[in-house]
């Protein structure tokens, strides 16, 4: 069923007017990509009718008719209740509900296989595991952040040759606006988008410079798989009856997962397999990455003490600090309800898109990552489209929904089997 356009719009009123408010009260960002370019007279007067709006749009017939549409409001709400009850649900039912799953525990023995893998790529050029980031630093060119611009200029258009063997039509990209700002925050660069607008800013406080290495995974990942991905919504939206809300994207719900997933995926995938550095410094991210996700585990899950996870996080990546990790814990526990569901979003996205990409062929990877970056799906969604595809399943992997939302899930396949499907031949 296609969702009324007055429900439809009325949902990009709430996000947009939510999203000054929360401007306004030095809150978290709500909406990060904005393709319609929707502007709206709505306005808040507090998160209580921000929740009194988002509980109306639930309760609305047509909204139980799309379960997309149904799952990103009900995951707003779970996020915006969490906010205001000074982040006390649940971990995994909070997962659950924002993002569609629950964080699993990667065994030890994968770890070690990834390191012992990472271990193999490092000494191949030359670099010692215990100083892996500094020592694949040095062995390309260090680009100080001022010029951080000028590198993505040069490069951007020869990138986008890149993306030929995954879409079947590339959208015009246009060149991102890059930008400086300045905060303790451990995001290094972040990108948004404005219509057809990307912009790129970077943290001068964690990138007052940055090796020519990591500014091509970065280009890859924010540029080619974000950038690209929102940029072929847009011309879907342009070509489509898509619903406006579509291109209203949000960090703390579903399409925040699939995005991110999607992003990582590219930076690997995209990677030039005779280039020996860049598969160094992909597997350093892969490895890192499925590192925090067992630090999150141990936090949230097994409670172990501040003390307890910077010595797991340091015996695991030992070109870490103390500092840094002492960093880490701030950024993904203490700075609210966003970042406390956020940072638990990169590690099984990512293992889910390395696993499909791992078992199927060539013409596979293409049809799946063309639903993927055409689409927008909850990691039940694209677990079950790989599964089609004939990929295995993936141990410690648990895609789920709450209740309510496998309700209407049922409902609505309940309702395509009953409706009829003209006379037989």
């Amino acid at each position: 069923m296609t969702l009324p356009q007055a429900l439809d719009h009325h949902f990009c009123d709430i996000l947009c007017a939510w999203s000054a408010l929360e401007k306004d009260l030095g809150g978290d960002t709500i909406v990060d990509f904005n393709l319609p370019q929707w502007e709206t007279e709505m306005r808040f007067e507090d998160r209580e009718q921000v929740l009194e709006a988002l509980n109306y749009m639930l309760s609305h017939p047509s909204s139980q008719q799309d379960r997309h549409f149904y799952q990103r409001v009900y995951g707003l709400r779970a996020y915006l209740e969490d906010v205001m009850n000074g982040q006390t649900t649940d971990f995994q039912d909070y997962l659950r509900a924002t993002m569609g799953f629950e964080l699993s525990y990667v065994p030890d023995t994968e770890i070690d296989s990834l390191r012992a893998d990472l271990e193999e790529k490092l000494t191949a050029v030359g670099v010692d595991f215990d100083d892996a980031l500094n020592g694949l630093a040095a062995k390309t060119r260090v680009i100080a952040v001022d010029d951080i611009s000028a590198w993505l200029d040069a490069r951007f258009e020869n990138s986008l040759s890149d993306m030929d063997n995954v879409l079947e039509t590339v959208p015009d990209l246009p060149k991102p606006q890059v930008s400086i700002f300045e905060s303790n925050r451990m995001t290094r660069a972040n990108i948004t988008g404005v219509g057809a607008t990307l912009f790129v800013s970077f943290n001068r406080t964690r990138v007052s410079e940055m090796d020519e290495g990591r500014l091509k995974v970065l280009l890859k990942h924010e540029i080619l798989g974000h950038g690209m991905h929102f940029a072929s919504l847009l011309k879907l939206m342009k070509e489509s009856d898509l619903p406006s809300s579509f291109g209203l994207s949000c960090m703390q719900g579903i399409e925040a997962f699939h995005a991110e997933a999607l992003a990582q995926c590219m930076q690997m995938h995209l990677g030039d397999p005779d280039d020996a550095l860049y598969q160094a410094a992909t597997a350093l991210e892969y490895y890192e990455k499925q590192v925090t996700n067992n630090f999150l585990f141990k936090k949230h899950m097994s409670k172990y003490d501040d003390k307890a996870l910077v010595a797991y996080h340091i015996e695991k990546t030992p070109w870490r600090n103390t500092k840094f990790v002492e960093d880490k814990i701030t950024h993904c526990f203490g700075r609210g309800s966003m970042y406390r569901v956020y940072s638990a979003v990169y590690a099984p996205g990512v293992r889910l898109f390395k696993h499909v990409m791992d078992h199927l062929d060539e013409a596979g990877q293409k049809a799946f990552l063309q639903e993927a970056y055409t689409t927008l799906q909850d990691p039940m969604d694209l677990y079950e489209l790989a599964l089609g595809m004939g990929v295995p399943a993936l141990d410690h992997f648990k895609p789920c929904r709450p209740a309510e939302v496998e309700a209407v899930e049922r409902a609505l396949k309940s309702q395509k089997q009953l409706t009829p499907q003209g006379p037989s031949l």
